[in-house]
């Protein structure tokens, strides 16, 4: 299977489950992700996790669930841009 049809396979399977699933999914993944870097980052650089206070935890937590939810926003639309291109010309080579 070409790079492509797997893609399309992927796709097609992400899609069934929705736009609304996707992003949320996505968005606590980078969230987890940006969280466990700022978290480790702050051990190396203060000896302690999240060393300032809790209010600068939920900071960060609230900037990485935005950030996390815009970066979701914008592949699903790329993924979907590239599922359209990939269907079409599958289905003109037919």
């Amino acid at each position: 299977m070409d790079k492509e049809s797997k893609f399309l396979v992927i796709y097609e399977r992400i899609r069934q489950k929705g736009f609304r699933y996707y992003v949320v999914t996505r968005t606590v993944i980078a969230a987890i992700a940006l969280m466990s870097t700022f978290g480790i980052l702050s051990m190396f650089e203060y000896g302690i996790l999240f060393n300032h206070s809790l209010f600068q935890f939920f900071c960060f937590l609230v900037f990485s669930l935005i950030l996390g939810f815009f970066m979701s926003k914008n592949s699903w639309k790329t993924y979907k841009k590239k599922y359209d291109n990939l269907s079409n010309n599958k289905s003109g080579m037919r």
